[in-house]
């Protein structure tokens, strides 16, 4: 009984030492993320929508551009054991928009390679299981793998379609009248559908540079299954200030690769 009661006390005591040496080694931390990628494909595969990114006109063809995607995000670590642990946050992935303009001889203030002055934004809600299978003896460096899913929206959708009408009808965020040519007109618009859903995965090695914090260099994969935000091509006349001539729908459905810098405090 005497070696029971002892051997008690000793794992109680032991206790607290063995948590604060996990924590140390894995600790709860907050972060910060920055990072640039790549797409490899904007669009839905749904067939009832398999256009390309093209604005067809009778003077020929412009072409419609997204930019390379950047994104930010703020993170919270959730440390389970000694290796594994949960990654959630928000962020944000931004894409501009650009396409051909189709004037001969371009005068002032009119563009052949022409940027939109909207963007096409997602926000992100991840959560990811994170395991260290690689870290220095003495913690200074770690390698992550990370696997898990997220939910994504572009912002509160769109209560009210318009058919016709003057695209100041449109929240002002997510439309842009620009001329194509002279004497033609078109308009973009995004319009925020119902959430989505993407699978997600990544690696990561971070540094540890000692009370400041850690530097972590990583590169995610992203893909989503379904569409939560559109962009509509309408013609546009600016006499009568309306759109005309219908429009094309292009659901957008992003599959990318994110390479990223992470700052991570422990807490």
């Amino acid at each position: 009984m005497k070696t029971i009661v002892y051997c008690l006390c000793l794992l109680v005591g032991m206790a607290p030492v063995t948590m604060n040496a996990q924590q140390g080694e894995n600790p709860w931390s907050v972060s910060l993320a920055l990072g640039i990628g790549l797409d490899l494909d904007q669009l839905s595969p749904d067939p009832a929508f398999s256009l390309p990114l093209v604005i067809y006109t009778g003077l020929g063809t412009s072409e419609v551009r997204l930019g390379a995607p950047w994104s930010a995000q703020l993170g919270l670590h959730i440390p389970l054991a000694d290796r594994w642990g949960l990654e959630t946050g928000l962020g944000m992935i931004s894409r501009g928009i650009r396409y051909n303009g189709l004037f001969q001889n371009p005068a002032e203030g009119q563009c052949v390679d022409c940027r939109a002055g909207i963007s096409v934004r997602l926000y992100r809600l991840p959560l990811l299981l994170d395991w260290i299978p690689f870290r220095a003896g003495n913690n200074s460096w770690r390698f992550h793998l990370k696997a898990g899913a997220s939910i994504d929206w572009s912002g509160i959708p769109d209560d009210k379609f318009y058919g016709t009408g003057s695209y100041s009808l449109e929240t002002p965020s997510k439309v842009e009248v620009f001329d194509l040519y002279e004497g033609l007109s078109f308009m973009f618009l995004i319009t925020d559908d119902a959430f989505s859903a993407s699978i997600l995965g990544g690696v990561e090695w971070e540094y540890d540079l000692g009370r400041p914090g850690r530097l972590g260099l990583g590169l995610n994969f992203g893909h989503q299954l379904n569409s939560s935000t559109s962009l509509l091509l309408w013609g546009y006349d600016r006499q009568t200030d309306s759109r005309v001539d219908g429009y094309l729908p292009l659901l957008l459905e992003f599959t990318s690769l994110m390479g990223y810098v992470r700052y991570a405090f422990a807490l």
